[in-house]
């Protein structure tokens, strides 16, 4: 209104106008230098922001030593995600399965056949498990929980020849979450 100081909100609106009037007139340069920093997500799983993926281990040196770092690998190399992007729980961390899916991601992958049982309260075996979403819900909620069940780093570690099912299972959960393999090398 005329007369009446701009308020914040209508000054901010003005600002973005006038940065993407730089960009469309090819004055970009002119505009922020560095976009802004993304803040890193808390590990904390009680208190964690939605991310892409959840994965469940069965106990922390999952996430160490040679198996921590062959899934850091299949992790940033493989599915091409950032650790900001992933939780990584073990079931020390978790008071009990409903607590688990109550996180916001898109896809749990639970990481060997104790995590997997449990996740899914089944006494199936991995073999039976892998390869396919199963869907769950939390008798506290009402929302679908997406669980993909595969080997665990530190099986694959002891038994490379198993990566390839590995694979197999991820590319399955990449499908689900519409990323796109990296290129065959």
């Amino acid at each position: 209104m005329p007369g009446h100081p701009p308020s914040p909100s209508d000054l901010f609106a003005a600002a973005i106008c006038a940065l993407e009037g730089l960009t469309d007139a090819g004055l970009s340069h002119l505009g922020p230098s560095t976009p802004p920093i993304p803040q890193p997500r808390d590990s904390n799983p009680s208190q964690a922001a939605a991310v892409e993926i959840c994965f469940l281990a069965d106990r922390p040196e999952t996430y160490e030593g040679e198996s921590g770092e062959l899934f850091s690998r299949i992790l940033s190399q493989g599915l091409r995600l950032l650790d900001d992007q992933v939780l990584r729980m073990t079931l020390a961390d978790v008071e009990n399965r409903a607590s688990t899916l109550q996180q916001q991601a898109k896809l749990f992958i639970a990481l060997g056949e104790a995590a997997s049982q449990f996740i899914l309260q089944s006494s199936d075996d991995l073999l039976t498990l892998r390869g396919r979403l199963h869907p769950v819900t939390a008798a506290s909620s009402t929302s679908t929980a997406w669980v993909l069940c595969t080997d665990h780093p530190a099986d694959m570690v002891r038994d490379p020849s198993i990566k390839a099912n590995c694979w197999k299972d991820l590319l399955v959960g990449m499908q689900h979450l519409g990323l796109r393999p990296p290129p065959a090398r």
